[in-house]
């Protein structure tokens, strides 16, 4: 059966109970190398008749329809695994590198790794990777409810998702394309965040064309943060299907989950393909 199009899903989540999970479609066309931003939705909360979990479910199934397409997979940003003290034996062998990697980092040494409440996805970015991304914990006051949420939505997913890390996604692509690293910095600053998701924006389609999304689109994810975040999550599992994310390190446990980015040096022939 042939495939005329590539779906990606990108979901940015939210409290099952808040109006800011928002969910971006991006379908790529192969033949003539066009990744078109479909919709970008955020009225995924609970109504008086479903609870927030139902109707995103709901959503997510929606998107995944995807006749003479074929779906990629869904970029979810938040927290999809736990720490390696609730996994068992598997969490023996990512405890050890915890400790491991603690032990290895040069003064001022953080506080030591606690394997209740970091995971070594989580360590690598903030301390092993060049940009030393300040991604919150998985367990922290602030992300604990995410990831008790997608814990129960991922076993009703249409298919495979992965994690990903918003800020970090687009610090890379910013990187990538060589643009102004302040854009990176401040868009997601509330009072003046929207010139910089405007101009981040318009720079990343003039670089690359390939790219098209309708006004209607462009002004939600300028406007809106949780759209802003939900495309670049989209984009992101574009970019993984397409074999351009970064890969864990040699070193780093084999069964570990892994939190995906873009690669440091994107080989775009392969991501418009």
């Amino acid at each position: 059966m042939s495939v005329d199009f590539y779906r990606s899903l990108g979901l940015e989540l939210a409290g099952a109970k808040s109006d800011r999970t928002a969910l971006a479609i991006l379908d790529y066309y192969p033949k003539s190398q066009r990744l078109i931003l479909v919709d970008v939705n955020s009225s995924l909360h609970e109504t008086d008749e479903e609870n927030g979990d139902e109707v995103l479910i709901a959503a997510l199934n929606k998107a995944a329809e995807c006749k003479k397409g074929r779906l990629t997979g869904i970029s979810i940003s938040a927290p999809m695994s736990l720490p390696p003290f609730f996994l068992g034996a598997q969490g023996v062998g990512e405890s050890k590198w915890l400790k491991r990697i603690w032990t290895h980092l040069k003064t001022p040494k953080p506080k030591p790794f606690l394997n209740y409440l970091q995971r070594p996805a989580e360590v690598y970015l903030k301390y092993l990777s060049p940009e030393n991304f300040e991604i919150p914990e998985a367990l922290g006051s602030n992300m604990a409810p995410l990831t008790a949420r997608v814990q129960f939505l991922e076993k009703n997913l249409p298919q495979t998702a992965i994690e990903t890390y918003p800020k970090g996604v687009v610090r890379r692509i910013c990187s990538n394309l060589g643009l102004a690293k302040n854009l990176a910095r401040y868009y997601t600053d509330f009072d003046k965040g929207l010139p910089y998701r405007e101009d981040f924006i318009l720079q990343m389609l003039h670089n690359l064309p390939q790219i098209f999304m309708y006004d209607r689109d462009m002004e939600k994810i300028t406007f809106q943060l949780n759209h802003f975040h939900a495309f670049f999550a989209a984009f992101n599992q574009h970019l993984y299907y397409a074999k351009q994310t970064e890969k864990p390190p040699q070193d780093f446990p084999k069964k570990a989950a892994w939190i995906h980015i873009p690669a440091q040096e994107i080989n775009w022939d392969k991501v418009f393909f």
